[in-house]
């Protein structure tokens, strides 16, 4: 059973988000049914969406979730903590999903990386997800892309 001592932190996701702060368990699942609620969407299109699940897929097969995608815990507004609670590998994710503004933030980001104008550093290897991730594939795909946006800049791409 839950118990309302594993709610440990709250953080701010982003000050764009009028305060809203997302409330986080000591395991580091979320609930997203605060967060949906805040947002006015319905989670259940999120939950069952075909994007979801391959997302969530994906991050089975490259273990990065171990643990259930989702936990729900039942009650009534009497039982604190209740509500549905997603994996910490899914808060962006679903914050992206939220909030098309996050999503543009952080594709305008990765253009930065991509584009040269932002770098990314690694600073803790050995507690990298992201280098645990087959590199093969992808690697290669960004050299690839990286190498014709350089050869090729578009009119719009970041100075």
């Amino acid at each position: 059973m839950f118990d309302i001592q594993h709610i440990n932190r709250s953080i701010s996701a982003n000050s764009a988000w009028a305060g809203f702060q997302f409330t986080i368990r000591s395991d580091g699942y979320f609930n997203m049914s605060v967060a949906a609620q805040h947002f006015r969407k319905d989670l259940s299109n999120f939950v069952r969406s075909k994007s979801t699940a391959e997302y969530v897929e994906a991050l089975k097969e490259l273990g990065a979730l171990e643990h259930p995608a989702f936990e729900v815990v039942a009650g009534n507004r009497y039982v604190a903590g209740r509500g549905t609670w997603g994996h910490p590998e899914l808060l962006i994710e679903f914050a992206r999903w939220l909030d098309i503004g996050f999503a543009v933030f952080c594709d305008l980001l990765i253009s930065d990386i991509l584009h040269g104008n932002a770098e990314l550093t690694v600073i803790k290897p050995e507690k990298s997800k992201m280098l645990r991730f087959p590199t093969t594939d992808y690697a290669d795909s960004v050299e690839r892309l990286l190498r014709e946006l350089k050869q090729h800049p578009t009119p719009l791409s970041h100075q």
